[in-house]
């Protein structure tokens, strides 16, 4: 059957389904299933899972695909030519990444602990212990976590439920993180992080033989 005659077959709320779920993958990236959303995404996983072959045709004519895991519930539009679909449109900061992968390494840890649950929860004060391990717990200020965080919610990697910097504010990592970060990616920033943190160490280290040189000098002469 070709792309032509199956789209005469849908009916006009597929055909309204299958526009939407396309305009929602192209500007988010990622559906997750059980996002808590009154449902809306488990439809979208659903619909997507119905009509794979269907929605692979006819983004492939455009240099696309669906990614679809339906163990973790994630569908990811990516791109068949080797340009990452997400990274395409999101601009990362430094610190957006840091943060990306300070997230990344927590959900991957609780998956290595062999939790079942898909979508973990996250307290503040785990991602300042996973920042700090990168070297960048005390840089990074409310106003610029808050916004990195909802950026990464904005495509449906993470969400927040509170306010960030309130005791109760959490966030809950989703399983779309996995395929947010390749691991050469990770590599790439742990590297680039631990360069900072030698060269912080160097310099704290130099700070303070200068520090006792001068202390030295002020005791010469009592």
């Amino acid at each position: 059957m070709t792309i032509e005659e199956y789209w005469d077959d849908c009916t006009s709320q597929e055909k309204e389904s299958f526009r939407r779920v396309l305009r929602y993958l192209f500007k988010k990236t990622f559906v997750v299933r059980d996002r808590d959303d009154n449902g809306a995404s488990r439809k979208m996983f659903s619909f997507i899972s119905h009509k794979y072959a269907f929605m692979t045709d006819y983004l492939g004519y455009m240099g696309y695909e669906i990614a679809l895991d339906r163990d973790n519930g994630v569908a990811m539009l990516r791109s068949t030519e080797g340009v990452d679909v997400m990274t395409g449109h999101l601009r990362l900061k430094r610190i957006d990444s840091i943060i990306l992968c300070a997230l990344w390494t927590m959900y991957s840890d609780r998956l290595r602990e062999g939790s079942l649950v898909r979508n973990f929860t996250v307290s503040l004060t785990d991602l300042s212990f996973a920042l700090e391990k990168f070297g960048y717990k005390d840089t990074i200020d409310k106003t610029t976590l808050s916004n990195a965080l909802s950026l990464l919610s904005s495509y449906n990697l993470v969400s927040v439920k509170g306010k960030v910097g309130e005791p109760d504010c959490v966030i809950v990592l989703y399983p779309s993180l996995q395929f947010a970060l390749s691991k050469e990616g990770f590599e790439d920033l742990a590297k680039a992080s631990e360069e900072r943190m030698r060269a912080k160490s160097r310099k704290d280290t130099i700070e303070m033989l200068e520090d006792e040189d001068q202390y030295e000098e002020d005791n010469d002469g009592e």
